[in-house]
C-alpha cells in the first residue's frame, strides 16, 4: 500500500539506518583493498602471449589446441606498451589484504602470465610483489610483498553463513579508481562456471565493473 505520512518517518529511520551499514561497511574494509598491476614483457622470447595459456584451462577452449600450444602470433600482433610501462603489457585488477605481513588475496587471472605484479596501496604507494602463488582451477591467487609501514587487513567472513537476498556491497578499483563502492544483493549461491572447474561462486546483482576482478564483497 502506499505509504501514509504517519509512515514516512519509519521509512526515512529504516533508510538512514542501511544508509549508516553500508557506510559502516565500507570505511571498515576500504582501506584493505589494493591495486594489483600485472606486468607482461611485451616480447616473451617466442612470440608468444603468456596470458593466452590460460586458455587451456578452460575445457571448452582446449579442443582448438589439441597439441596444448598456443599459436605463434605475428609480431605485429603485440599489443602496444602501457606508457606508465614501456616495453610491458599492463593489466590492472583489485586485490584484498588479508594478513598485515603482506598477504593479498586476489584472482588469478588478474596475475596469471604476469612476469611483474606491482601492490598499489591506498595511499598510492607502490611495492613490487615478491611471491606470487596461483590457482587456475579455482581462479585464486595469493600475492606476497613487504609493507614499508603498516597497513589494515580485512577480516575473512564465513560465506557459508550468506544467504540469499543478502545486502552486500563490492569494493575494487575499477579502471585504477581506488576504492570505488557498488551495493546489490546475493542471488544465488553455489554457482558453477567452465572456466572455474574447483570454485563454487556467489552471485551478486552489485556492480562488477572491469578492475574490480579480486575485490572485496562485504556482507552487512
Amino acid at each position: 500500500r502506499p505509504l501514509s505520512a504517519d509512515d514516512m518517518p519509519t521509512a526515512i529511520d529504516h533508510a538512514k539506518s542501511l544508509s549508516r551499514a553500508f557506510r559502516s561497511a565500507a570505511k571498515t574494509v576500504t582501506p584493505s583493498v589494493v591495486t594489483i598491476i600485472a606486468k607482461q614483457k611485451i616480447n616473451n622470447g617466442d612470440g608468444r602471449q603468456p596470458d593466452l595459456r590460460s586458455l587451456l584451462n578452460d575445457p571448452s577452449l582446449r579442443r582448438l589446441f589439441p597439441d596444448g600450444q598456443i599459436p605463434r602470433l605475428p609480431r605485429g600482433g603485440d599489443a602496444p606498451d602501457s606508457p606508465e610501462f614501456p616495453g610491458f603489457n599492463a593489466h590492472v585488477g583489485s586485490g584484498v589484504v588479508i594478513d598485515d605481513a603482506g598477504v593479498v588475496l586476489t584472482n588469478n587471472h588478474v596475475v596469471a602470465g604476469a612476469d611483474e605484479v606491482i601492490v598499489r596501496l591506498k595511499d598510492g604507494s607502490e611495492i613490487t610483489a615478491t611471491e606470487i602463488r596461483t590457482d587456475p582451477l579455482s581462479d585464486v591467487a595469493i600475492v606476497r610483498f613487504k609493507p614499508e609501514s603498516k597497513i589494515t587487513a580485512a577480516t575473512l567472513g564465513d560465506s557459508s553463513s550468506l544467504e540469499i537476498g543478502d545486502w552486500v556491497i563490492a569494493i575494487g578499483s575499477p579502471f585504477e579508481l581506488e576504492a570505488t563502492v557498488s551495493a546489490g544483493i546475493i542471488s544465488a549461491k553455489g554457482r558453477g562456471i567452465v572456466r572455474i572447474p574447483r570454485g563454487r561462486l556467489i552471485q551478486t546483482d552489485a556492480a562488477i565493473n572491469p578492475g574490480n576482478s579480486g575485490g572485496a564483497l562485504v556482507n552487512l
